[in-house]
């Protein structure tokens, strides 16, 4: 399943399926590179999706990966959800245990996080 939500407080939320991710559990949620104000959570239940949103609403936005309801690996970018504050080698750190976290969930994307941040809008358009 594929969700991108608002995060401006409109109650846009759109919904669709997505396939060729690999993930086998667990949910991977993004707000970097996404469209401004968006959420994008890829997951196989709704339990892990909803704790993907909830962890990036936590954090002020950035990369997340979650499994049976606990967050795995998180890389917060507080500042407009898309920036850090923190040094860069925290968050190149960040960004490799996200993309180790969604591996073990069976994602088969190179940085997976990132790319679905970029594409997310485009997965799951308007009808």
């Amino acid at each position: 399943k594929v969700a991108v939500l608002d995060r401006l407080g409109r109650t846009d939320i759109r919904l669709g399926m997505v396939r060729g991710v690999g993930l086998t559990r667990g949910a991977l949620g993004v707000t970097a590179g996404a469209a401004p104000g968006e959420l994008v959570v890829v997951g196989v239940g709704d339990e892990d999706i909803l704790t993907a949103v909830r962890a990036l609403e936590g954090m002020g936005g950035g990369f997340v990966v979650v499994d049976r309801g606990w967050v795995l690996a998180a890389c917060p970018l507080p500042i407009a959800g898309g920036m850090s504050d923190a040094p860069w080698e925290a968050v190149l750190g960040q960004l490799a245990a996200v993309d180790t976290a969604a591996s073990e969930l069976g994602c088969r994307l190179v940085s997976p996080l990132r790319l679905l941040a970029e594409l997310g809008p485009a997965l799951c358009l308007p009808a």
